[in-house]
Order: structure tokens, then C-alpha cells, then sequence
């Protein structure tokens, strides 16, 4: 999964409630038994494995 992350948005930027925060990182990544995060700038690519 490739998605943007809201905090490296600027605060008023009205785009900024397009990417998930930290809270919903964690969420995402939780009930995975492996999840790998590559940092794409602006962008993070999640490889989630069952």
C-alpha cells in the first residue's frame, strides 16, 4: 500500500487531511505479523504480511 503522510504537509495546507497520521500508521500496521515501511518522501509504501 502507497499512501501520503499528513505531517510532512504544512499546517495550513488544506491537502493535509489527505494522508494518514502516526495514530493511523500505528493502527494500520498493528494487527500484521510483519509490516515493512519504505520512505518515500512525502509518501510511505507499506508491505503488510498476514
Amino acid at each position: 500500500m502507497v499512501t501520503e503522510l499528513a505531517d510532512r504537509r504544512a499546517d495550513d495546507d488544506p491537502l493535509k487531511s489527505l494522508g494518514i497520521t502516526a495514530s493511523d500508521v500505528e493502527l494500520l500496521t498493528s494487527r500484521w505479523s510483519r509490516a515493512d515501511v519504505v520512505d518515500l518522501d512525502r509518501l510511505a509504501c507499506f508491505a503488510l504480511r498476514p
